[in-house]
């Protein structure tokens, strides 16, 4: 028999695999289009105005004020106090959003959608905020 057939499936399970490996390749183009941070709730300004400090010194949302401000990654960050705003200069990373603030569900999917900032993620629950 000859092994024309078998080679055809080998070389079209090896394209498939390939598709199914650089397919996030692929939503990472179309991700790398937005800015860094989401910034659509409220124009120009990270996290919908909350404090991002917040929700590790206080475990919910608080707002920040529109006096304490830093601008980072071309997005301006409130912060309900000026502590707050020292914390997330001196470690950025260690606050900010993951994803920028994007949805993780949607940057995991390859594309980006708005998160609501003050809305109980899937370890909290309502009562916790």
């Amino acid at each position: 028999m000859p092994r024309k057939p078998a080679f055809a499936v080998f070389l079209a399970a090896a394209c498939a695999a390939a598709i199914v490996a650089f397919a996030p390749l692929y939503g990472m183009r179309a991700a790398a289009a937005e800015p860094p941070v989401f910034t659509g709730l409220v124009s120009g300004v990270a996290v919908a105005g909350y404090d991002p400090v917040g929700y590790f010194t206080e475990g919910k949302p608080v707002k920040g004020s529109k006096d304490i401000t830093l601008q980072h990654e071309g997005a301006t960050w409130r912060f309900a106090s000026a502590e707050n705003r020292a914390a997330f200069e001196a470690d950025p990373a260690k606050y900010a959003p993951q994803y920028g603030g994007y949805c993780a569900y949607a940057v995991a999917k390859g594309s980006t959608a708005k998160a609501e900032p003050d809305t109980p993620g899937p370890s909290t629950t309502a009562s916790s905020i």
